[in-house]
């Protein structure tokens, strides 16, 4: 029995060893290994040469600032091989699968959130409402975060899940408190608006498997990624299913953070925040703007593309649905689309949006003349009472006058005869 265990394990450690140094990179600059077991150990190594994988990964902490903020970002590196024999980690960044394109930095340079946290962000919506979308807070609630007064309300350990997508490595963070999936990339193929991966999930921290993500994958087991680009929207497809498992969004670390500072009760400052957009330039969630003196002044008579500036070559905001109330604030310059010449406006619209429209498409919201004017009448009327209230003729003033000399001679009079 001892024998076939030992024999199991060696074609284990074989056939992993295999299928590790199957995968090889080229380094694409001039770089160094840190020491397999000290990183103070470093090895010079030139761009160009051929690495091997050997079956590992791990994180480094870096800072970043936006501009002046301080936040905890993670760069990934992976252990490897040289065709002499060195061996240490290095940075995923600087190698490159063999006969492989890199990945666009449209994708690299972003962490990818889920796209429902962005409406609780904007909108500050009730933090059980998460439960619509992940319902096995639920379970989670009632196994670990039991009703104890003493303790914070379960919303406070929402994590964020991310997915950090780099040449080489896909990690998938804080899968619903701190689990986590580790995948190296076997192979690669950019295609116009997306990307197919093959992967092995290479390693993963699971304590709550009935997260949906957690159930998905297997460790050890290899998939195939999917990945559909729509701007900075991205669906996640495994493997043939038709149904993506995530729809998620690139944002930097600052937009994750202040989602998890809402999820904390803590402080949220939109300011710096960069909302995302589709290919097209539209937004399913407006930037928040100030809707406290919005005046709806004319209704959409189609259906009409929201812009950035006032000219059709800039990016699409929203389309304004047909009846939609909008406040024009500014008119611009004037076109000609399709022989029609009007001026662009900026406008505010009732759904929260603002930004320039072609104005040919906009009528002027009717008002009510004759009781506006009414109105008008009846406090132009008021003010004129008032204004004569305050100014007498002047013999009424002489007639006062009189009055009180006349009752001043009598009180006088009177007294004398007393």
């Amino acid at each position: 029995m001892k024998r076939i265990i030992l024999l199991v394990l060696v074609f284990v450690v074989y056939y992993g060893n295999a299928v590790c140094e199957e995968i090889t990179y080229v380094v694409t600059q001039d770089t160094q290994l840190s020491g397999e077991n000290n990183n103070l150990l470093k090895t010079p190594i030139n761009e160009g040469i051929l690495v091997f994988f050997q079956g590992r990964t791990r994180s480094s902490k870096i800072v970043a600032s936006y501009p002046d903020i301080p936040i905890t970002q993670y760069e990934n590196e992976i252990l490897i091989r040289t065709e002499r024999g060195d061996r240490g980690w290095i940075m995923t960044s600087h190698i490159l699968l063999l006969e492989n394109q890199p990945l666009s930095i449209s994708i690299t340079d972003k962490i990818w959130i889920q796209s429902y946290y962005q409406q609780f962000l904007l909108e500050g919506a009730e933090k059980e409402k998460l439960l619509q979308y992940e319902p096995f807070w639920t379970n989670i609630q009632e196994e670990f975060l039991q009703d104890d007064p003493n303790l914070p309300p379960w919303w406070t350990n929402v994590a964020v899940t991310n997915f950090v997508i780099q040449n080489n490595i896909i990690k998938i963070n804080r899968i619903y408190i701190s689990d986590s999936r580790t995948f190296i990339t076997i192979s690669q193929r950019n295609e116009n608006d997306s990307v197919k991966l093959n992967v092995l999930n290479l390693g993963e921290m699971n304590f709550v498997r009935q997260a949906p993500l957690n159930r998905k994958f297997i460790e050890g087991n290899t998939y195939r990624f999917t990945l559909k680009l729509d701007g900075d929207y991205m669906d996640i497809i495994i493997d043939d299913d038709s149904q993506a498992i995530a729809t998620l969004v690139g944002v930097d670390a600052y937009f994750q953070r202040e989602v998890i500072n809402f999820f904390r009760d803590e402080t949220v400052n939109l300011s710096r925040i960069t909302w995302p957009r589709r290919a097209e330039g539209t937004m399913d969630y407006p930037p928040p703007i100030d809707m406290s003196s919005y005046r709806p002044t004319h209704r959409v008579t189609e259906n009409l593309r929201l812009r950035d500036s006032s000219n059709t070559s800039s990016l699409i905001v929203t389309t304004l649905q047909k009846d939609t109330e909008v406040q024009v604030i500014e008119t611009g310059t004037s076109s000609t689309i399709h022989n029609i010449t009007a001026p662009w406006v900026l406008i505010i619209s009732s759904t929260g949006f603002t930004g320039w429209c072609f104005s040919r498409f906009l009528e002027e919201i009717a008002v009510n003349n004759s009781a506006a004017d009414a109105i008008d009448d009846t406090a132009e009327n008021s003010l004129v009472s008032n204004k004569d209230a305050k100014v007498l003729p002047f013999w009424v003033w002489i007639v006062i006058g009189a009055g009180v000399v006349v009752g001043v001679a009598v009180v006088v009079i009177i007294r004398k005869r007393r």
